[in-house]
């Protein structure tokens, strides 16, 4: 991404710890922690890496049990569906719209799951 934020119409900044946050929050739909991991995780390319397993890790559930691949996948799916998170996404790499989420500053350009590297 080159040339700064652009987005059309009002906008305004989110707390990328208080999304992470929200992340491990089961209070919240599970395709809805989803987005949260993605918001909380992306870097400036609105990409969201995680190592395997971890995203599971990180939406278990409040007694600690991870829950199934199946159940992840299915999340990642819901959020595809609502376009809270890009179609590219899977459990590896969340990646969210541009039109959604721009990153300025501090943070990597760089997806090794997706294989991207911006300079």
């Amino acid at each position: 991404m080159t040339g700064g934020i652009r987005f059309a119409g009002a906008w305004g900044g989110i707390s990328q710890i208080e999304q992470a946050r929200m992340a491990k929050d089961d209070a919240h739909p599970l395709t809805y922690r989803v987005y949260f991991a993605a918001m909380g995780r992306a870097n400036r390319i609105g990409h969201a890496e995680f190592a395997e397993g971890e995203l599971r890790h990180l939406l278990r559930r409040p007694d600690g049990t991870l829950r199934s691949e199946s159940s992840i996948s299915n999340a990642i799916r819901e959020a595809k569906g609502k376009r809270l998170i890009h179609p590219d996404s899977g459990a590896r790499c969340l990646v969210l719209p541009s039109h959604h989420f721009q990153k300025a500053g501090k943070g990597s350009a760089v997806c090794d799951a997706h294989g991207i590297r911006w300079a």
